[in-house]
């Protein structure tokens, strides 16, 4: 499996792990092993450059909802905000853990 997609499975590793924040964990100790743990697979740069597209997408399209109810559109597209919200707080969550130079 190349280094790319390496880093895909384990930041979708990462992101499920902070998924789980009903459960009664101490996620904060758990995500610094697992931090640790990317940081001795992948170099700093590949962090970077895998981060700096991480989980983009396309903008929302009405069009494809064509002839749908005009509520059921916008239902569908309060949903995508809030799912690209959600990757957006997730990937600089994963900067913020795998590019610090320190403990943090």
């Amino acid at each position: 499996m190349g280094k790319g997609r390496r880093c895909k499975c384990h930041l979708r590793r990462f992101g499920n792990a902070n998924d789980l924040s009903s459960l009664d964990l101490d996620l904060r100790t758990v995500g610094d092993a697992f931090v640790a743990e990317i940081k001795t697979i992948f170099e700093p740069w590949q962090l970077a450059e895998y981060l700096a597209t991480a989980r983009q997408t396309e903008p929302f399209d009405s069009d494809i909802y064509e002839g749908e109810d005009p509520e059921y559109i916008e239902m569908e597209r309060q949903d995508d905000l809030r799912r690209s919200a959600a990757d957006l707080l997730l990937v600089e969550r994963a900067k913020e853990w795998l590019l610090e130079d320190g403990n943090g």
